[in-house]
């Protein structure tokens, strides 16, 4: 075993978006069954809570009622299961081809409607057809059994179809949730952003970054220049980022790299040598991590465009919220032109409050960290297309 003063582990591989995204016929299936389903659900719940307030009346009251309720209910509720049923057979198919992450989801509330529609055909269609010859005047004297019975069964029916409304809207996110590319097992939330205008795929539901926590040499899958969100990514998530940065592409497909993070050094002569070790090996990248207690970000970069000659250069990631949108660009943009175009600029909104109260600054909400980091990013945008018309 090779030993360095840089301790390395494996990233795991990135896979292809484009293999992933939802056609029309899933989009349009998720869309059809989570909308009856919904309604259907809705209809059960408003007759469990109505069949409820008619326990304390007589068998008279409860059999007028029912011969009433009789007339259109049955008519209703078919109208809303059955096109549920095919619904999210079409979306449970569609989910099966594509090869969704949550295709499993999408099969489970189908099986749950179709055990719907079992009770219903069991249990509550035979009593409906059994209480159409009951009489006001003379009930059945066994109404109160026959009443419980299929109170039980719609009780049943109404949370399994609850259920179903919950999966059927939780399985139709599914391939375009694993679309993006992996770092550490990790799903892609996130976008990237150079000083060439390239957008690519990469990783990390965590705010701090689109890489996971960093430790001393850890090495990343690196970006061009990286832009987390700070939720997971749904398919209206590319919608809204094309709406706030309308000069952003969508994901591409990007090849695959290594790279390497740099935590700290002793001295200058040590810095060089950790990253000249780090081109030797073969490393595609190198980052500095950006901490207080730790070398400033951009005077690191450029001390190591000096040691090294192939290797890119970024940050991982910088604190957005610890610098001005304008002032960040230039620095940005200086320090790119001043090491031939290897920078690659890494941002992230910051999650360490303890930073934030040493370096006196006030820690702002979660939201108001995001809009920052938003602000900074078309700003980048702006003065690197400035800089390239």
């Amino acid at each position: 075993m090779t030993t360095s003063p840089i301790d390395t582990t494996i990233t795991e591989s990135t896979t292809n978006p484009a293999d992933r995204r939802p056609g029309l016929l899933q989009t349009m299936s998720a869309f059809t069954a989570v909308l009856f389903s919904g309604l259907f659900a809705g209809f059960l719940t408003t007759v469990l809570v109505f069949e409820t307030s008619l326990r304390g009346y007589g068998a008279a009251v409860y059999t007028q009622v029912r011969l009433i309720e009789l007339q259109h209910l049955d008519d209703l509720a078919t109208a809303l299961l059955l096109p549920g049923i095919l619904a999210a057979a079409a979306l449970t198919l569609a989910s099966i081809r594509h090869r969704g992450s949550r295709r499993w989801l999408a099969l489970t509330g189908l099986l749950l409607l179709i055990t719907v529609l079992a009770i219903s055909a069991s249990v509550n269609l035979p009593i409906n057809d059994a209480q159409q010859s009951w009489s006001v005047v003379a009930p059945p004297v066994d109404w109160s059994h026959v009443r419980d019975r299929w109170q039980l069964a719609h009780a049943a029916r109404t949370t399994i179809a609850g259920l179903a409304l919950r999966v059927a809207d939780s399985g139709r996110y599914g391939p375009a949730e694993s679309a993006g590319s992996l770092v550490n097992g990790l799903p892609c939330q996130c976008a990237e952003f150079n000083t060439h205008q390239e957008i690519h795929s990469c990783s990390s539901p965590r705010m701090g970054g689109c890489w996971p926590p960093s430790t001393a040499g850890t090495p990343t899958t690196s970006g061009r220049s990286t832009i987390c969100s700070s939720s997971r990514r749904r398919p209206t998530a590319d919608r809204k980022l094309r709406k706030r940065l309308p000069h952003m592409p969508l994901p591409q497909e990007r090849t695959f790299r290594f790279g390497v993070a740099l935590r700290a050094a002793t001295s200058r002569r040590d810095w060089i040598e950790k990253c000249r070790t780090a081109e030797d090996i073969g490393y595609d990248t190198i980052a500095v991590i950006d901490h207080l207690g730790m070398p400033a970000p951009f005077p690191a970069l450029m001390l190591a465009a000096e040691a090294t000659e192939r290797a890119r250069l970024g940050t991982y990631v910088l604190n957005a919220n610890f610098y001005n949108p304008t002032l960040i660009a230039r620095e940005a943009a200086t320090t790119d032109q001043f090491i031939d175009g290897r920078l690659e600029l890494g941002l992230g909104t910051g999650h360490t409050k303890e930073e934030f109260d040493a370096a006196g600054l006030a820690y702002p909400t979660g939201a108001a960290r995001v809009d920052h980091l938003e602000r900074m990013v078309s700003e980048l945008q702006r003065h690197f297309l400035r800089l390239r018309h």
